[in-house]
């Protein structure tokens, strides 16, 4: 029972408000709660920690996965910990295929795990923080590429990967693009070129593999483009930015220095998120890309926009960023049902509003009026905090708009300067993003 609330949390979370009121009578919040508490029951009667068993671990990873769709909070960073610790009493992180198990076990095991280290991996920056655990799956075998038709618990030999695209293809490139991004710009040990090297090899090898099987007419093969080109952007940035804190001394008036070309790339990111997030482009998979947010654009996009509010494109940079928070939207309504702001939350609308009262002194200065005049007479910025409601979305410019196949700009990689290559810094330098304190701007 407990892995058929999973699949039915899973189920709703999604899906659309709308479409889920119109199928099931019930507003969708009232139906996540109701299986929500359905599952504490059922991992309470299965004793989960005591008797764990594999499938209740599969029901408990497919709740985590549908739970940060909407939830903010380290709760699903604190259970995939409890998670991962039982599948490793499981001996799930150990091949099947070497352990001697049926094939069926073996690769049924090896999407469990992988699933599970993916959720693990988003820890830094869904929380703001560097996770304690170190990525370890390389030597780990990746799930065929087949269908579901082609397994069963009856099968005697492994089936062979298929040359074509297969109802796990888009989970193998998202399971892949992470394994092999994320050790591009956490290595710190290789050099530059080592780096541009590995994200561009993913590039290829992702379109090599599994994209060059899939049918573009197909949504989902569509948005697996989607998410590799995306993906590849925000290594290229990641390792950039990562570069760039660790060459000068860590003031505020830092990020007034900026290099335009990183605040470019991050606004960009945000545009494209935004797009992919709210389901304008593929609202089918807006739940998907929900789970991987682009929060280290929108903090540096902000962080600049207070430091520099007259830099080149605060206009272009002000839409992505609006438009932007309706994305989430969904995580501060699910933690205003319990009673609290979600974690994120609690940073970005202050920080947002000391940008905007940035950009509103300079706004009052050209207008001739004293600083102190404007910051007594500015009653309004308190309504900052309610979220943009109707953002134009055909406003944002970006590289999904314009057809399927819609190649990023790879002038002297993303045009950001030379000098910002080199070796990059480790996760946690993002920490003090997520955990600074607002007030002392």
């Amino acid at each position: 029972m407990a892995l058929l609330c999973a699949v039915c949390f899973a189920a709703v979370s999604t899906m659309p408000k709308t479409d889920v009121m119109r199928q099931f009578f019930y507003a969708k919040s009232i139906l996540l709660r109701h299986f929500m508490q359905e599952m504490d029951n059922r991992f309470m009667r299965a004793q989960l920690i005591l008797r764990p068993s594999t499938l209740t671990l599969t029901a408990l990873v497919i709740y985590l996965s549908a739970l940060r769709t909407h939830d903010a909070t380290r709760t699903v960073w604190i259970l995939t910990g409890l998670a991962k610790r039982i599948a490793e009493s499981l001996g799930i992180h150990e091949d099947g295929a070497r352990l001697r198990l049926s094939p069926f076990d073996t690769e049924m095991r090896r999407r469990l795990w992988w699933h599970l280290t993916a959720l693990e991996a988003s820890a830094p920056e869904n929380h703001g923080f560097n996770a304690a655990s170190t990525v370890s799956e390389n030597k780990f075998p990746l799930p065929n590429n087949i269908n579901d038709d082609d397994i069963g618990p009856q099968m005697k030999e492994p089936r062979v990967k298929n040359e074509v695209w297969t109802e796990t293809s888009f989970s193998i490139l998202n399971l892949d693009l992470s394994r092999r991004l994320r050790s591009a710009v956490t290595n710190s040990n290789d050099d530059f070129n080592a780096q541009v090297n590995i994200i561009e090899e993913t590039d290829h090898v992702m379109s090599q593999q599994l994209l060059r099987f899939a049918d573009m007419t197909k949504p989902i093969c569509r948005a697996a483009d989607a998410l590799l080109r995306i993906s590849v952007l925000k290594a290229h940035f990641i390792s950039t930015l990562q570069k760039w804190l660790s060459t000068g001394t860590r003031t505020e008036s830092q990020y007034s220095h900026l290099p335009q070309s990183i605040f470019s790339t991050a606004v960009k990111l945000l545009e494209d998120g935004y797009l992919l997030q709210s389901g304008n482009l593929f609202s089918d998979f807006a739940w998907f890309y929900q789970q991987h947010p682009q929060l280290y654009a929108l903090f540096l996009v902000l962080r600049t926009l207070h430091a520099s509010p007259e830099r080149a494109e605060v206009d272009r940079a002000w839409l992505a960023v609006d438009n932007y928070f309706t994305c989430l939207a969904d995580f501060e309504e699910a933690a205003e049902l319990k009673g609290r702001t979600s974690c994120v939350w609690t940073v970005l609308n202050p920080l947002r509003n000391k940008a905007r009262e940035s950009r509103s002194v300079i706004g009052h200065t050209k207008q001739g009026l004293p600083h102190a005049e404007f910051l007594s007479s500015n009653t309004d910025l308190d309504s900052t905090n309610s979220i943009s409601q109707n953002p134009d979305p055909t406003s944002s410019v970006s590289t999904f708009e314009s057809g399927v196949h819609l190649p990023f700009t790879r002038t002297n990689q993303l045009g950001l300067e030379h000098s910002a290559f080199d070796d990059v810094l480790a996760w946690q330098d993002f920490t003090d993003w997520f955990n600074m304190d607002v007030g002392g701007f």
